[in-house]
């Protein structure tokens, strides 16, 4: 009886070798094997979706997501961003609101698949709204390839003879076209950049939105228009920047049209509300949204040749003994936004401005504002050194100043 038992035993183990994995223990594409950190994906009708998943990635501590709208009033969009905690039920799981659910589950560490509903609703602003769904599509931040490998065929399939007409593949890479370019947001705000170094570099890259939050009292709007002074390379025609509370990307779709995407999580924003003595209030914007751009119409687009010079024969001036100046090498600080607030106590009317800025080097150590334009008389411009430490400017931090002082009496 003995011996029976063990060959049943050892024909179960076989069988269980030659089934499927599944059959025999867990599923690879458990929770335990999903890559945490950053995913982000794209689906049907301009579905966008970023999340985070935890380090243990049993969990989601950050989504948003962006979906449109088929509406009375077309153009019509919305968006979700939260950093509240969502539980992964094994390798799934599923958001929900008001009139709206999205499904996901894991299908490999670095795959994810789910679809996304809108139930028919009726929107403030769009109007009249009717059920939209689609599917959609993610995988970890920087992942564009596929980790798995192809199977090695076991056999040599025939050649086929040489065709005398076939033509190799060519690549086609496309370079936009230097100058200074502006568009709108899905909000109808305005944003700009420059482009330079023959398509290869954006700088001085401006998106304007906004929003309301609950303060004592009520409700207070603010606008915000973070600006990224520093260069962003260009390559394979797409560009991409990340903080911690703002990022964008950008594709171009032609040498003079370009579309992206933004994400604002947590931006702190100044709040200014009215009265005798105007108060200021700390917000903080969290939204997702799509912005196009177009080549400005009064950029040139071509440069004129210079002539060539035949030289004559003058003799060589040596240059004189001045000194080359030594130009310091390093990254220009980046202003994310720039706040006033308004004071009277003191009788005079003192505009504080709430610079926020980060340092990649940590190496600021001056501010200093000039005066453009003012009807006002006896107006003062103050600067200042920056006593804040590296470590800090590397991170992020805030400077505030008395840049403009009207000396007239408010009494």
């Amino acid at each position: 009886m003995d011996h029976k038992r063990l060959l049943r035993h050892l024909i179960s183990l076989t069988l269980c070798v030659l089934a499927t994995a599944s059959a025999c223990g867990p599923s690879e594409s458990g929770s335990s094997a999903i890559q945490p950190g950053e995913w982000e994906g794209t689906g049907d009708q301009e579905f966008k979706i970023d999340f985070t998943v935890a380090q243990n990635g049993n969990a989601l501590t950050f989504y948003g997501f962006f979906y449109p709208l088929t509406c009375t009033k077309p153009g019509g969009f919305e968006s979700v961003v939260s950093e509240s905690n969502v539980p992964l039920n094994g390798s799934q799981f599923e958001l929900s609101g008001t009139h709206f659910r999205v499904t996901a589950k894991f299908v490999t560490p670095e795959r994810a698949e789910g679809t996304w509903t809108v139930e028919a609703h009726r929107s403030p602003q769009f109007g009249d709204c009717r059920e939209t769904d689609g599917t959609w599509v993610a995988r970890p931040k920087g992942a564009n390839t596929p980790t798995s490998v192809p199977p090695i065929a076991t056999s040599i399939p025939p050649t086929a003879p040489p065709t005398a007409t076939s033509v190799p593949p060519t690549l086609t890479i496309l370079i936009p076209m230097d100058g200074h370019w502006t568009g709108t947001t899905s909000s109808d705000e305005p944003v700009s950049f420059d482009i330079s170094d023959r398509g290869t570099v954006v700088t001085n890259f401006q998106l304007t939105t906004g929003g309301t939050c609950a303060i004592p009292g009520g409700i207070c709007g603010y606008s915000i228009f973070p600006t990224i002074f520093d260069p962003i390379a260009i390559t394979n025609g797409q560009f991409a920047y990340s903080s911690s509370t703002y990022s964008f990307d950008g594709e171009f779709t032609s040498a003079t049209t370009v579309s992206g995407n933004y994400i604002f999580k947590e931006y702190g924003a100044t709040c200014m509300t009215g009265g005798a003595i105007p108060q200021s209030h700390t917000c903080y914007h969290s939204a997702t949204g799509t912005w196009t751009a177009t080549l400005a119409e009064d950029t040139t687009h071509t440069s004129t040749p210079k002539p060539t010079v035949t030289p004559t024969h003058t003799p060589t001036l040596q240059p004189s003994a001045t000194p080359t100046p030594k130009v310091q090498s390093g990254t220009a600080p980046i202003l994310e936004s720039v706040n006033l607030r308004y004071d009277t106590s003191s009788g005079s009317l003192v505009v504080f401005q709430d610079i926020t800025f980060h340092d990649p080097d940590g190496d600021s150590y001056w501010v200093d504002y000039e005066l453009v334009h003012t009807t006002a008389a006896g107006v003062e411009v103050r600067g200042g050194a920056i006593e804040i430490s590296s470590r800090q400017q590397k991170l992020g931090a805030t400077i505030t100043g008395d840049g403009l002082v009207e000396e007239a009496n408010m009494m």
